[in-house]
């Protein structure tokens, strides 16, 4: 794994910044592999912008994830995104900027809980 890793919690349903390598850069691929897979190729693609064709790949993701705003601004090559999680989404998200010939990575090792006013709400 290359890259410098964040291990981290996020409470469910609530919006959580995956944060991407601080370079500038042209693409970006946010990758997410599940926590009970060990497998390699169980990586999925969740997430890609290139900002100079200005396109996003659509993922199953795409309803829980965002590109971050102010002070990110994707337009000008500076990633980060914004994830609001469900109980499933936990697990290693790798983000990679790419600019010219180098790829930068950042990896973030998510576990996320269940709030305690969640609970309450699903037994009810």
């Amino acid at each position: 794994m290359s890259g410098d890793l964040i291990s981290t919690a996020a409470l469910a349903h609530t919006v959580f910044p995956l944060t991407c390598p601080h370079a500038a850069g042209d693409l970006v691929h946010l990758y997410w592999r599940p926590p009970d897979v060990t497998r390699q190729n169980a990586v999925r693609l969740v997430h890609q912008f290139d900002r100079w064709r200005g396109k996003t790949l659509i993922t199953e993701h795409s309803a829980r994830l965002q590109l971050a705003g102010p002070p990110y601004n994707a337009q000008a090559g500076s990633f980060s995104f914004l994830l609001t999680p469900g109980v499933k989404d936990g697990g290693l998200y790798m983000c990679e900027v790419f600019s010219n010939d180098n790829t930068f990575s950042q990896h973030t090792l998510l576990t996320v809980v269940k709030g305690a006013h969640q609970s309450k709400q699903q037994r009810m």
